[in-house]
């Protein structure tokens, strides 16, 4: 089964605020499932995604890319 690991932020309900975060996905059928052990059942839209690798290339740079255009920004979820 593909696998990838994600990164980026999720709004955490105990912090009351979006932190960093790491999660796996894998690919069945036809599309990335969400895989997260730390927020089970939490709402895909408390995830902003920011980089992805499959362990073979390194995300670094585009996370911190990603990351700079959302910082410093308010990020507010308006619905699932």
């Amino acid at each position: 089964i593909p696998a990838r690991i994600d990164v980026g932020l999720v709004f955490s309900a105990d912090h009351g605020s979006w932190v960093g975060h790491a999660w796996n996905s894998a690919y069945v059928g036809d599309r990335w499932v969400h895989l997260d052990s730390a927020y089970p059942g939490i709402a895909r839209s408390c995830y902003i995604k920011l980089a992805s690798s499959t362990g073979d290339d390194r995300p670094g740079a585009r996370l911190l890319a990603n990351l700079a255009t959302v910082a410093g920004k308010d990020i507010e979820t308006v619905g699932e």
